[in-house]
């Protein structure tokens, strides 16, 4: 049922995209915010970064952020050629999303008992 909403939101974003009003977007933000907390109740806190990876569901949703963070950088162009507070509302979203796919990836590794991987700083 999440996932499904993620599936609608981004539809409707979209469509907002093309000029058609998304007047939900601040609550679908505030709503992925929610989750997120959720899910991180359940996971040690980040010291480090860490690498993507792990099961192949985490690795999915790796790959899900990264697209959706080159999504969100796109519309950063766009706001900055003709700025617009939907467009703002829209790159928060995406923000959000990103976060959101992160943290269910580190889920994903939690449940299956599976690491995540540190990153370490070249010397």
């Amino acid at each position: 049922q999440f996932l499904t909403q993620i599936q609608e939101d981004l539809f409707s974003l979209g469509a907002a995209l093309a000029g058609v009003p998304w007047d939900e977007a601040g609550a679908r933000t505030e709503a992925l915010e929610r989750h997120i907390d959720q899910l991180e109740h359940d996971l040690e806190p980040l010291r480090n970064f860490i690498l993507p990876g792990g099961t192949r569901l985490a690795a999915l949703l790796h790959l899900a952020r990264a697209i959706c963070r080159r999504a969100e950088r796109a519309i950063v162009r766009a706001n900055e050629q003709a700025p617009s507070p939907s467009l703002t509302a829209l790159i928060a979203y995406m923000n959000r999303l990103s976060d959101t796919l992160f943290v269910l990836a580190r889920t994903a590794n939690r449940r299956s008992d599976v690491q995540d991987l540190v990153w370490r700083k070249p010397e």
